[in-house]
């Protein structure tokens, strides 16, 4: 077998996928995307990495996995989306409304990110009303 073989790659993704193994699965990842023929196919290895951090909670590599992503394919509101997920796992309020933001420049109508932006506004009002509402009790 060609030791580049684009689909033997794939499938080495697909068994360490199965294993639960990030390390081999992000090189094998890379390996497809190496041996890949087009745009379509080597973003298709940088989503799949993205979210395979994002799977195993390394939000830290996740987001430039993302950004790298993005860069290739511009238009695609899901991958911002998953940008503001991880913002709001790490309680980080104001990159999460950026990031759906450009979700939703991207796509108005997008409801994951509609349904994160309410989220994020219930999410600061809890936060108002829990501080001015204990003043206001007194």
């Amino acid at each position: 077998v060609d030791p580049d073989y684009y689909y033997l790659y794939a499938a080495e993704v697909a068994y360490w996928q199965q294993q639960n193994d990030l390390e081999q699965i992000i090189h094998w990842c890379k390996k497809a995307s190496a041996a890949a023929v087009s745009n379509p196919q080597r973003l298709r290895w940088r989503r799949i990495i993205a979210d395979s951090y994002f799977a195993f909670e390394q939000y830290e590599q996740a987001i430039p996995a993302y950004r790298e992503a993005i860069h290739v394919d511009t238009q695609n509101p899901e991958l911002w989306h998953q940008i503001a997920l991880i913002y709001w796992q790490l309680e980080n309020d104001e990159e999460t409304e950026r990031a759906i933001q450009q979700a939703l420049r991207l796509q108005a109508d997008y409801q994951p990110a509609q349904k994160l932006a309410a989220a994020l506004v219930e999410k600061r009002k809890k936060k108002t009303t829990g501080r001015l509402g204990g003043l206001f009790r007194r």
